[in-house]
């Protein structure tokens, strides 16, 4: 089975008591190798009727993997087995309204590559010499025993250690040239339920070449892992010394090596430069051989791909309230296991992930849910991705500022100076709002229970003045703004204080005895006492604007005053009789009934009367009102 190949595997477990219900989960001890694609089956057996099936993590994790079911049974497919698919599992199935369960542990190994052994090519005869075995990409490292063996016999033991992905083991000796070409084995394994034997051990053994005369090699830069960017320029060059004749070749490299001699000992093949691709990303052997020994050097390229900032996508507008993803991606990058991306409020740290192992370029997302609120205006949020690998340390960060938007709110409607306004005073009325985006705001005015437009405006204020007012602009002003997202209203009631104006006293001449009413319509808010005096006796009567007449004789006649009065002013007419026109007036005075209609908002049309009209129109049963004092 190759790591490729999804594997068909099953569990079964039965647990059942009084049911004949079985539900079934294979194999038992499920072990999984990283990058292999495995399954878990769940069937429930007894049922004749519909079977749900639901899967889910004792430990509260993710599950990492896609279920698949059909009517008789479920498939939890895990494509690509990783660190984080070592899960227990839970199978529940129901029918019926039966509910059972089934629960299983995955265990997860990785023991990909053979021991890689070093320093066994050259060895100084007679000093102390380091051999280093190496098992890389192991899991679980604390599971894993290197052995050394010489001539079948073990000489040096050491167990991994939990939390690593790789093993070296050293092994310290003083090699004799009789030891030359002897053979020396590093042997890993694995040990783990359920492991098949051949995939238990890997082991590798290596002849030692010991040096009687010192040969040396150099390899520049020498390090033994460099880290370099894709597509940057590299160059290796590997020094011998010791050895007039001296052989230096490079294994398994694409790029030509140019040798030069710098002197009767020494020797340097130089590999490069070139540019730097992903096929570099191994280990580059230098070999110096001199006669029947060889000595070489190695170095290993990691290669690493960081070669954009990330880039943030919002799902759709920032409203305010309602739900949106932030996403923040870093594209095509290497090795992504050593790449964290994380989102940042501030300098609240959100949400932190690492990548997943791939020796391909890959893209890194992270996506964070947010629900903006107004005061999340212009906040920033920023994705910072960084690369984390021996030898290299770099950050990049994107950011973004929240324009979020939201329909009309805060609206207000203010009048200048002031609500209670007099007359004659210069008033401006203005209509403000807030909202995102801005919308449009309009001023209107109620008249005859329907609104009627002043002045609009697009963006969040609108403003009317009006120089010189007036009784009839009182009344209900509405502002109204809006956007695509919705409306807000505010009104106001203005009020135009005036003094009276326009006062005027009506009068026809009726028969005496008879009744006849006298009105004395004017304008003024608020409304206004009335005085009716009497002025050939100072006799003060007063009213609501209304005379009446009862009886009227000739001793009615004289000469009266009608004074108007409010908090703002007076106004003061005077009428008298006439008694050249005492007989015409008399045989025309009707009874009156005057209206005065309303003027604007608050202004009143008070009609004003007096008893002394009446008492006059008795004794003389005339008189005529003339305006103005004499």
């Amino acid at each position: 089975m190759t790591p490729a190949t999804c594997a068909f595997l099953q569990l079964i477990l039965c647990y059942t008591a009084v049911s004949s219900y079985k539900v079934e989960l294979y194999p038992k001890r499920p072990l999984f190798r990283v990058g292999d694609c495995r399954e878990l089956v769940c069937r429930m057996k007894g049922c004749s009727g519909t079977i749900t099936f639901s899967w889910g993590s004792v430990e509260d994790r993710p599950l990492y993997a896609e279920p698949h079911t059909n009517l008789s049974e479920s498939t939890l497919v895990f494509k690509n087995v990783q660190g984080n698919s070592e899960n227990t599992i839970v199978c529940t199935a129901t029918c019926q309204g039966k509910k059972m369960q089934s629960s299983v542990k995955i265990k997860v190994y990785s023991f990909p590559n053979d021991p890689v052994v070093s320093g066994h090519d050259s060895l100084v005869s007679g000093q102390e010499n380091t051999l280093t075995c190496t098992v890389s990409d192991i899991y679980p490292a604390e599971r894993i025993t290197v052995e050394w063996l010489r001539e079948g016999k073990v000489i040096h033991t050491q167990e991994g250690e939990l939390g690593n992905q790789s093993l070296q083991s050293y092994y310290t000796f003083k090699p004799q040239p009789n030891h030359t070409e002897e053979l020396i084995t590093c042997r890993a394994t694995l040990s783990l339920d359920g492991l098949p034997q051949e995939e238990r051990i890997r082991e590798t053994s290596v002849s030692l070449a010991v040096l009687s005369y010192p040969l040396e090699v150099s390899l520049q830069p020498d390090l033994s892992f460099i880290p370099v960017k894709q597509g940057s320029s590299m160059m290796l060059s590997c020094t011998s010394s010791g050895c007039p004749h001296a052989r230096i070749t490079w294994q398994n490299v694409t790029h030509q090596p140019h040798l030069s001699k710098i002197d009767t000992q020494t020797f340097m093949s130089q590999l490069g430069p070139w540019t730097v691709g992903l096929e570099d990303n191994r280990t580059f052997i230098c070999k110096v051989e001199c006669g029947s020994l060889v000595k070489s050097k190695r170095t290993e390229l990691r290669v690493f791909s960081f070669s954009s900032d990330p880039t943030i996508e919002i799902s759709g507008p920032l409203l305010e309230g309602k739900l949106t993803n932030l996403t923040c991606t870093v594209h095509d990058v290497l090795p992504v296991n050593s790449f964290y991306i994380q989102w940042l409020y501030g300098d609240v740290e959100l949400q932190l992930v690492r990548g997943n192992f791939s020796d391909k370029l890959q893209n890194l997302s992270l996506t964070i849910p947010i629900k903006p609120k107004d005061s999340d205006q212009n906040k920033t949020f920023t994705c910072k991705v960084s690369l984390k690998m021996e030898g290299v340390f770099t950050q990049k960060t994107s950011s973004t500022t929240l324009a979020v938007h939201y329909s009309p709110k805060h609206t207000t409607i203010d009048v200048r100076p002031q609500e209670n306004l007099n007359e004659g005073e210069n008033v401006t009325i203005s209509c403000q709002t807030n909202s995102v985006p801005e919308g449009h705001v309009t001023l209107s005015r109620v008249v005859n229970e329907e609104e009627t437009e002043i002045v609009s405006s697009n963006g969040t204020q609108t403003l009317f003045s009006i120089p010189f007012i007036n009784v009839s602009h009182s009344g209900i002003y509405v502002c109204e703004a809006v956007n695509r997202y919705g409306s807000q209203r505010e009104i106001v009631q203005i009020t135009v204080q005036a003094p009276p104006v326009n006062v005027s006293l009506t009068s026809k001449g009726v028969q005496e005895g008879e009744t006849a009413t006298v009105c004395c319509p004017f304008t003024s808010f608020p409304p206004s006492d009335i005085t009716l005096t009497k002025l050939d006796n100072g006799t003060d009567i007063f009213s609501n604007g209304t005379l009446l007449l009862v009886n009227i004789t000739a001793n009615d006649s004289g000469l009266n005053q009608v004074n108007t009065t409010n908090v703002l002013g007076s106004n003061v007419i005077s009428k008298k009789k006439d008694g050249n026109l005492y007989t015409a007036v008399l045989k025309r005075l009707q009874s009156i009934d005057f209206i005065m209609p309303v003027t604007g908002m608050g202004a009143v049309a008070i009609v004003i009367s007096t008893l002394n009209y009446i008492r006059r129109a008795k004794r003389k049963g005339f008189y005529e009102l003339t305006e103005g004092i004499p």
